[in-house]
């Protein structure tokens, strides 16, 4: 469902990403950008807005994040550029990469445990307010989300974000 799309972090991305307006809480405005490349083509821009995403970690706890994204219909993905959190971020926070996790720390101590994709390797958050989505529970090991059809598109042969070796 859109609301279980999983939000990837993206530590070279130069914006932050939605495809669905319900995640926005400010209007949509115009963007400084009115396309994105992907390598050999474009995707339309449609405006970009305040969004309000409640990440939820491997633990189940939850941080909640405001941050500017712009609006991409199209993308069918939700993308979280560490660049544009950490500029506007207090100086207490950080992101840490480790071997089978990263870790998101915000300026009031919390810490939210990412996990890699085992496809992918791509740091993965979830959003949804519950422990489970489709008979999937989002609390477990992200190892064992590898028959989940729900990630797997991250990696597809459709994902125009990834060139042909990233999605290896």
């Amino acid at each position: 469902t859109d609301d279980f799309a999983p939000i990837v972090i993206d530590s070279g991305a130069s914006y932050c990403l939605s495809h669905a307006k319900s995640d926005f809480i400010t209007p949509i405005t115009n963007a400084p950008i009115q396309a994105l490349q992907i390598l050999d083509s474009s995707i339309a821009v449609k405006g970009i807005g305040r969004v309000r995403w409640t990440a939820r970690d491997i633990n189940g706890h939850k941080i909640p994040m405001e941050i500017d994204a712009l609006y991409v219909p199209k993308g069918h993905i939700r993308l979280f550029s560490l660049q544009v959190w950490l500029d506007n971020a207090p100086p207490n926070s950080e992101y840490r990469m480790r071997k089978h996790v990263s870790t998101l720390h915000d300026w009031n101590g919390g810490e939210l445990i990412v996990p890699y994709h085992p496809n992918n390797n791509l740091p993965i958050m979830f959003t949804s307010t519950n422990q489970t989505v489709n008979n999937v529970n989002i609390t477990r090991p992200i190892e064992s989300l590898n028959t989940s059809n729900d990630f797997n598109s991250v990696a597809s042969e459709t994902n125009q974000y990834l060139t042909a070796s990233q999605k290896e």
